[in-house]
């Protein structure tokens, strides 16, 4: 006679076991899996385009010069500085110019006595390739208007705001749903050996504003889009290939200069090409840095920055693009999965998990 062989039942969860491994996938679980799904499908080439085109030199006037204006220059007023470098006669002579020294919610608020308070810090747009590797607009550095070539050099560690005009960035394609922007700042006039003891490691704070239907913060019926809380560590060191007309070959040089990556999220990306319907042409850009600091501590004093001085500086701006259509897919497919794991996580602990199982079951 064949004896039996006990099969063991295989054990399952009880309730107490149930809630103690949800509250273990919420917690330990959950953010992550957030965090996932908020990066997911954005996710481009990792190649750069260039956001201006080159508009030649000298440029095309056909083309826009107006690049945009400082809508702040430092946090700082120096007004009296470059007011004591001049004679009584200068001072009412460069009055509205003295007034662009300190700038203020974009406004040129240097001195008390406005001749024009609605006078603006414009800025040119010569858009050149070759200087910078990437096509880079040579403009005019916080206190160009400063009258006197010597800089007070202590503007402040921010906030620094550059507004940037719309129909100005023609590089960037309509219907381009952005990844990522990237911008760039070099004195390009300016060079130190590398080993410069004033290069610096740097941490910036800022962010960035898209504006429609209008060119300036205060424009009646204008739409903004603001994305915070950007954090860059890098320095004031940039170490670029520059061509040598003597020797007619490239050299490694450092100049002043960062560059800032701002990487959205799917989510936000998405979002953005929802909320301006993919018209680059007809945005314009607010870019934001609020606090400039050393590592080291020290104050950043004198510190060499790209956009502070009196002359000119190339401001360069990149972007990757991603695609709209995988972006969507993967978002919401994942979303689509998390929603069905946390619901049956929830039910797990509760008298409706065996029938639901079972229910699983009958459509398999």
């Amino acid at each position: 006679m064949r004896e039996g062989i006990a099969i063991a039942k295989k054990r399952t969860l009880n309730f107490l076991q149930w809630n103690a491994l949800a509250i273990v996938l919420l917690i330990g679980v959950l953010p992550f899996a957030t965090a996932i799904i908020t990066n997911a499908g954005s996710s481009s080439d990792g190649n750069y385009q260039s956001a201006w085109k080159d508009t030649g030199y000298p440029p095309d006037p056909s083309v826009n010069t107006n690049l945009g204006y400082w809508y702040e220059n430092g946090g700082e007023n120096w007004t009296f500085w470059y007011q004591s470098l001049l004679t009584p006669s200068e001072q009412t002579q460069y009055a509205d110019i003295l007034d662009c020294v300190y700038i203020e919610d974009g406004y040129c608020a240097g001195t008390d006595d406005l001749t024009d308070p609605y006078d603006r810090f414009w800025t040119r747009n010569n858009v050149q390739a070759g200087r910078i590797p990437m096509n880079a607009a040579w403009t005019y550095q916080t206190h160009y208007y400063g009258i006197d070539p010597n800089y007070v050099g202590q503007a402040g560690a921010g906030p620094y705001s550059y507004f940037i005009l719309n129909n100005t960035l023609g590089g960037i394609e309509q219907n381009e749903t952005l990844d990522k922007f990237k911008i760039t700042w070099v004195d390009y006039e300016t060079t130190y050996p590398c080993d410069y003891s004033e290069f610096v490691d740097l941490h910036i704070y800022g962010e960035i504003t898209f504006i429609q239907n209008g060119n300036s913060m205060d424009s009646a019926g204008i739409r903004t889009k603001t994305l915070k809380d950007f954090e860059w560590a890098t320095s004031n060191k940039y170490v670029y290939n520059r061509w040598d007309m003597q020797n007619q070959d490239y050299h490694t040089v450092c100049s002043p200069g960062f560059e800032l990556e701002f990487d959205f999220t799917g989510f936000e990306s998405l979002e953005l090409t929802e909320w301006n319907g993919g018209d680059w042409w007809g945005t314009a850009y607010l870019i934001t840095l609020n606090y400039i600091q050393r590592d080291d501590g020290r104050n950043l004093g004198s510190t060499p920055l790209p956009q502070n001085g009196v002359d000119e500086f190339y401001f360069g701006i990149e972007y990757q693009s991603i695609n709209t259509v995988q972006a969507n897919f993967v978002i919401k497919s994942l979303t689509a999965g998390l929603a069905f794991g946390t619901f049956a996580l929830a039910i797990a602990s509760t008298p409706y998990w065996d029938p639901f199982k079972n229910l699983l079951k009958g459509v398999q």
